[in-house]
């Protein structure tokens, strides 16, 4: 299970800080333009609904938002998927390093295109079911 400590401590590496939202660990940072950044982050799972979508069953359900705007939802799985084995912390950290902060850490004015190109594997949806290395 993924602890709230872990999940602060990712969002540490990339400059946010604590800023509680309820139902979520939320964070948040200014951007060097003075944009406020938030990264509201929570875990998500269930095997039963996981079976009959044919999605992970667990991840992190990523909430990012600029200023007081959400920015969508999206998944980063803490199974493999397919096969549904439990990953390392490590690689879901490593994931998260090379795909999202690579994104929220770019222009603020790309972040939401950038968002919505990453494809299936990171879209919070039950239709997307296509498996994405």
């Amino acid at each position: 299970m993924t602890s709230e400590r872990q999940l602060l401590a990712l969002g540490a590496q990339h400059g946010y800080g604590p800023s509680p939202r309820i139902g979520f660990v939320g964070m948040a940072k200014l951007r060097a333009d003075g944009t406020k950044q938030r990264l509201d982050i929570f875990t998500w799972g269930n095997a039963k609904v996981a079976d009959q979508h044919a999605i992970p069953r667990s991840y992190l359900a990523l909430c990012p938002g600029i200023g007081d705007e959400e920015i969508g939802r999206w998944r980063l799985p803490l199974v493999e998927w397919p096969g549904q084995a439990t990953r390392a912390w490590a690689d879901v950290a490593a994931e998260f390093d090379d795909v999202f902060a690579a994104v929220l850490d770019g222009p603020v004015a790309q972040i939401a295109e950038r968002l919505f190109a990453l494809g299936p594997r990171y879209a919070l949806s039950f239709d997307a079911k296509e498996w994405s290395p």
